[in-house]
C-alpha cells in the first residue's frame, strides 16, 4: 500500500471538502453572487469525487500516478486559498452594496428616510391599505421657529436639533412606521394599520417627548425646541400626494393655533 499517496489523497479531499463547505455556507448571504458560489461548490464536489475514486482504487490494490496526486494536492490547496479569498471579496462587495443602498435611501444627516424612499414606501403602503381595507394615517411635523435656532445658535447647532428630533421620534415609533425627511425641518411619519385616533395619540406623544427634551450647548447651557404636527387618515380615494396635502393643511392649522400643537385633518 502506497501510504504517502494515500496521505496526499486524503489531504486533497479534506482541502477540497473544506473549500466546498466554505463556498456552500455562504449561499444564503451572497445575494446576486449565489450562482457563482453554486458553480464553485459543484466544481469542488466533482473534484472530491475524482480524488475519492483514486483513493478507492488505491485501497483496493490498484496503482495510481504519484505525480498526478502531488499536483492534485497543490491544486486542492490553491482551490481552498482561492475560495477563502473569493469569500472575503464577495462578502466585502455584498456589504458595500448594502451600504450604498442604505445611503441611497437615508438622509445623510438625520438618518431618517429621504424623500424619494419615503415616497416609494408610501405608495406601497397606500396600495396595500386600499387593497385590504386596513387603516393608515400620516403625520406631518415641523420644528417651530427653526430659522430662529439657526440664526441664534448657528447652522451646526440647527443640524443637531434635526438629529435630536429624529432620534426622539425613532424611540417612540414602531419598526413598521416610516419616518421621512420631506425637506428642511419638515418630516412625515407614515403609520400603517393605524386609525386617526391612534395616530393622534402617537402625535401627542411625539410632541410631548420633544417639548420635554433638552439639547446640551456650550457653557452648560441647554436648548429646548418644540414641534407642530398635523394628522390625517387615509380615505378611500386618497393618493399619497393628497394625503400629504391633507396632513400639511392640518400642520398649518397647528402653526396658526400657536405652535407646539397637534391638529387633526377635518
Amino acid at each position: 500500500m502506497n501510504t504517502p499517496v494515500i496521505v496526499m489523497l486524503v489531504l486533497a479531499i479534506l482541502m477540497q471538502a473544506g473549500a466546498a463547505w466554505a463556498a456552500f455556507r455562504e449561499l444564503p448571504s451572497v445575494g446576486r453572487y449565489r450562482y457563482a458560489w453554486v458553480s464553485i461548490s459543484a466544481a469542488l464536489m466533482l473534484m472530491i469525487e475524482r480524488r475519492a475514486e483514486s483513493l478507492w482504487h488505491l485501497l483496493h490494490g490498484d496503482q495510481v500516478s504519484t505525480p498526478n496526486e502531488i499536483v492534485g494536492v497543490l491544486i486542492s490547496f490553491l482551490m481552498l486559498s482561492g475560495v477563502l479569498g473569493l469569500r472575503r471579496l464577495f462578502l466585502h462587495l455584498h456589504r458595500q452594496e448594502a451600504k450604498l443602498k442604505q445611503q441611497a435611501n437615508v438622509d445623510y444627516l438625520t438618518h431618517a428616510y429621504n424623500r424619494r424612499h419615503f415616497t416609494e414606501q408610501g405608495h406601497l403602503n397606500l396600495a396595500r391599505a386600499h387593497r385590504y381595507g386596513t387603516p393608515l394615517s400620516l403625520i406631518m411635523l415641523d420644528i417651530d421657529f427653526f430659522k430662529r435656532v439657526n440664526d441664534t445658535y448657528g447652522h451646526d447647532q440647527g443640524d443637531q436639533v434635526l438629529i435630536k428630533l429624529c432620534q426622539l421620534c425613532k424611540k417612540e415609533l414602531r419598526e413598521v412606521d416610516i419616518l421621512g425627511r420631506i425637506g428642511g425641518e419638515e418630516f412625515a411619519v407614515l403609520l400603517p394599520e393605524t386609525g386617526l385616533e391612534q395616530a393622534h395619540e402617537v402625535a401627542e406623544r411625539l410632541r410631548t417627548v420633544v417639548a420635554e427634551s433638552e439639547l446640551p450647548l456650550a457653557n452648560d447651557q441647554t436648548l429646548r425646541f418644540t414641534i407642530s404636527l398635523g394628522v390625517a387618515k387615509l380615505n378611500p380615494n386618497d393618493t399619497l400626494d393628497s394625503l400629504l396635502i391633507t396632513a400639511d393643511r392640518a400642520l398649518y392649522e397647528a402653526k396658526q393655533a400657536g405652535r407646539n400643537k397637534v391638529c387633526l385633518a377635518a
